[in-house]
């Protein structure tokens, strides 16, 4: 037992040496290896593993202090083949008796072999390159630090960043932000031109993420415009998106306060190669069609079978081989109801989950006859045998 203890503790105190001499072997002469990256915020040493994410440049790995991933590259010959070529041609004799034993074309398979590359090879994909110091990487380091603090509402952010050369070919860079007083939102007012979007953000403004007296987050932000899309869709609005859903921020002379303001804007469309725009509808459901045997990449139908089934229209090719039940007791979206993207999703999750059908497709058009509705036309086009 001892003695195997004592063989590991060799073991490890090799490679602790091999470590130590080689981790610069690879280092192009005037450049210098990272081997260290500190970010202090506010004078203190950061531990949050996301603020350093941000860096474009980090040290090599280490496992209890070693660099072993980048000793094995270090032990990798550059161009292995060159050698073993230098080894073959430095005495023509050598080379006339390798080719006379192995043939010219053996030769050159045994250039490329594992023995002579393939070991180095796989030093190299095991192992990881040196990080040179790159002073462009680090100056985008900086813009990002900065970038991440000012999306957490420190827009007075400042980083620096200085370097120790003080080891042979090597680097440590030090990078200090200052963070300076966040902002904090002070008021929040709304203006929503499409009158019943006005009122259904009003319904719902207590769950609104960005609020009076909290401190500005970019990410509080982009939320909300999710949260109110969503909402909104669900509420009939379906041509609403959230590139719709703008904000005002003012900070000037607001001593670290935000006034925000909410811009929803009206529904924009093109119409004789003009822009135009309108208030954006809510719309109910006026029919659901079903196409039970359609056939993908087929743009017309001859219907020939016409099933009314409760308040569902079956539209066939051919005689309906289907029980209209177990189709329609997986479709969510009900004539008379306001559409809605959660109806559209259980629709196309529980069509899928019956087996008998491909994903299907739903195309939504304005009911010709009252264009405050929409007609839900559901495709369905029918597994193949076997398929999974």
């Amino acid at each position: 037992m001892k003695q195997f203890i004592a063989k590991i503790a060799l073991f490890f105190l090799t490679i602790i040496f091999l470590n130590a001499c080689n981790t610069t072997k690879r280092v192009p002469a005037r450049k210098k290896l990272l081997v260290e990256t500190q970010v202090n915020v506010n004078s203190k040493k950061n531990t949050d593993d996301e603020v350093n994410s941000q860096l474009y440049q980090k040290r090599n790995s280490s496992f209890l202090g070693l660099k072993i991933r980048l000793t094995l590259f270090n032990w990798a010959k550059p161009k292995s083949d060159s050698t073993f070529a230098v080894w073959l041609n430095k005495k023509p004799q050598r080379k006339r008796n390798l080719i006379r034993l192995l043939s010219q074309k053996q030769v050159g398979r045994l250039q490329k072999s594992f023995f002579v590359a393939g070991i180095s090879n796989q030093l190299k994909k095991i192992g990881e390159p040196p990080v040179i110091f790159d002073s462009i990487s680090t100056n985008k380091s900086v813009k990002r630090l900065n970038y991440y603090y000012f999306n957490k509402g420190f827009f007075d952010v400042k980083t620096t960043y200085t370097t120790d050369t003080s080891l042979t070919k090597k680097i440590k860079i030090k990078y200090a932000t200052v963070l300076g007083t966040p902002f904090i939102i002070d008021s929040l007012k709304s203006t929503i031109d499409t009158p019943v979007l006005d009122s259904l953000y009003q319904v719902k403004k207590s769950l609104s993420l960005v609020k009076s007296n909290k401190q500005y987050k970019t990410s509080d932000f982009e939320a909300e415009r999710s949260r109110i899309s969503i909402d909104f869709r669900n509420n009939g609005a379906f041509y609403f998106q959230p590139n719709y859903i703008s904000y005002d921020i003012d900070t000037v002379q607001t001593n670290k306060k935000i006034n925000v303001k909410l811009l929803i804007k009206n529904f924009s469309y093109r119409e004789s190669d003009s822009s135009k725009t309108k208030p954006f509808k809510l719309y109910k459901l006026s029919k659901v069609n079903i196409f039970p045997d359609h056939t993908n990449g087929k743009n017309q139908m001859q219907i020939s079978d016409t099933v009314n089934f409760r308040k569902f229209t079956f539209l066939a090719e051919k005689k309906l081989k289907y029980k209209p039940k177990s189709i329609t007791n997986a479709i969510f979206l009900i004539p008379g109801n306001t559409y809605s993207d959660i109806d559209d999703g259980l629709t196309r999750k529980y069509i899928s989950n019956l087996r008998i059908f491909n994903f299907p497709s739903i195309i939504y058009t304005v009911d010709p006859l009252d264009d405050n509705k929409l007609i839900a036309n559901i495709y369905l086009t029918a597994l193949k045998k076997y398929s999974l």
